[in-house]
């Protein structure tokens, strides 16, 4: 879809057609003594983007086209321990646009977050440049560009009253350390 201010609604046809499932149980939450609660151990849910395209040239394609493919999966097989990844998938230029994972620990005191983040470059046609339109199409940026990155977040419970942890965001294609924090 197209964001950005301005009315720009005319240059969004396109249909979502989607499916989500659930594999669920139930656990005791809160010890031996706690009550019994609904728990998803697997969520996976995955969405096709159709694009109705004659009409603005606005659009990424100007036929009536499938566009992308969505999916996100959440495992959560344990109360501490949970998976989350979702993946966009371009179906014109038939390549990976974005990809989340997280891995989250939360054990007790320690709530630890390993994280790598995807995303492709998605200026094939020179028109749409994260989600923003260029006017003139006739420019081009490079479209093998990608950025991957992964971060760190660790928190770790001292009392009631203070918490110490820390972040770290890593770039992997420049190898650079982008960011990072330590707090209390």
């Amino acid at each position: 879809t197209v964001t950005g201010r301005g009315d720009q609604l005319d240059h969004q046809d396109f249909l979502t057609l989607g499916v989500e499932n659930r594999i669920q149980t139930k656990r005791r939450v809160g010890g031996e003594t706690g009550a019994m609660q609904r728990v998803d151990l697997v969520s996976f849910n995955a969405f096709l983007d159709y694009s109705f395209g004659p009409g603005s040239r606005l659009l990424r394609t100007q036929a009536n086209k499938f566009t992308d493919a969505r999916f996100e999966i959440i495992l959560r097989p344990y109360d501490w321990f949970a998976i989350r990844n979702d993946v966009v998938y371009d179906l014109l230029d038939h390549q990976f646009f974005t990809s989340n994972l997280d891995l989250i620990f939360d054990p007790g005191r320690l709530q630890l977050t390993l994280s790598h983040r995807y995303s492709n470059d998605r200026s094939k046609d020179g028109r749409i440049v994260d989600n923003l339109i260029v006017e003139r199409p006739h420019l081009s940026i490079d479209d093998a560009g990608s950025d991957s990155q992964v971060t760190v977040d660790a928190v770790y419970d001292l009392n009631k009253r203070w918490d110490i942890g820390g972040y770290v965001r890593w770039e992997v294609n420049d190898n650079l350390l982008k960011e990072w924090e330590i707090r209390a």
